[in-house]
């Protein structure tokens, strides 16, 4: 009898250690949970004065759905069709290029974008980008008038070094940045 509530004791010992082990357990999830809901309603909080833009999942439309809360005004350019769209449907108001509240002009590129850098520059637009779609995949450049041989792609042009510099960011985190060897002796 004296080995059997030894034996009890022993189990009702390991049982309470097992039970105490679980609660801490569940105290460490309830806490992790806490700092996750703490952490959403921060985030919540920081979004409430901003604009979520749903995108087509084109880069071009993804990355002028971002820059709507850093221009100035939303007030934008539209030099071809397919740009226009993506302005219009992440709220840009569609101006004249010449207009001097436009801090975001957007065109498809093609051979002749050395005439539109120069045209564009001359207009007050003196940093541009370049989004482009080609056989070996999607990439970005910067303030260069260059060819990607079979690329397709839009040009966005802005006038305020700070606008560009977030269009910037946002391109080295989402797409393959492209590089140009120089043409030595040819």
């Amino acid at each position: 009898m004296t080995s059997t509530v030894h034996e009890r004791l022993d189990s009702l010992e390991r049982s309470a250690e097992a039970i105490e082990i679980h609660l801490n357990s569940l105290e460490e999830g309830q806490a992790s949970l806490l700092q996750a809901a703490i952490h959403s309603i921060e985030t919540l909080h920081c979004m409430a004065n901003r604009r979520v833009v749903e995108t087509t999942g084109d880069p071009e439309a993804a990355l002028i759905g971002f820059l709507y809360s850093y221009l100035p005004s939303q007030k934008a350019a539209a030099l071809s069709a397919k740009p226009g769209n993506w302005l219009t449907a992440s709220g840009y108001e569609i101006r004249a290029v010449e207009e001097e509240d436009v801090g975001l002009a957007c065109a498809e590129w093609d051979e002749h974008l050395d005439e539109l850098v120069g045209r564009m520059r001359a207009l007050g637009y003196r940093w541009h980008l370049v989004l482009y779609q080609a056989n070996a995949g999607i990439g970005y450049f910067a303030n260069q008038s260059a060819r990607v041989p079979g690329a397709v792609g839009t040009v966005l042009f802005f006038r305020e070094y700070g606008v560009f510099a977030h269009a910037l960011g946002w391109c080295a985190a989402a797409l393959p940045a492209t590089y140009f060897r120089p043409n030595i002796g040819g």
